[in-house]
């Protein structure tokens, strides 16, 4: 008994952490299909100025229909965004 209430709260902890740790994460552009390329060089371009971001996309019709029907994310974490945003609108050539 005490060994499932130990699982429970440690099972517990982690939800949390992973709540916590993805809330933390604001989304500063999206595109689907085409996009998804320029989301991507977006996204090395930050990684290249010290700036954590990542790409998190959406798959609507299935793993075998591609990138196509799904929606990419550009994120980074709440305290980057004034500064990603900045950089990209100033520098980044696509």
């Amino acid at each position: 008994m005490v060994i499932l209430v130990l699982v429970l709260i440690v099972a517990a902890l982690i939800l949390w952490w992973v709540i916590r740790s993805n809330a933390k994460w604001k989304t500063i552009e999206t595109g689907t299909g085409r996009a998804a390329a320029e989301i991507e060089a977006k996204h090395a371009f930050l990684k290249s100025h010290q700036i954590k971001s990542r790409v998190r996309s959406s798959d609507t019709m299935g793993a075998a229909q591609g990138a196509a029907h799904g929606s990419v994310k550009l994120e980074v974490p709440e305290k980057y965004v004034e500064q990603a945003t900045a950089l990209l609108a100033n520098d980044f050539k696509g």
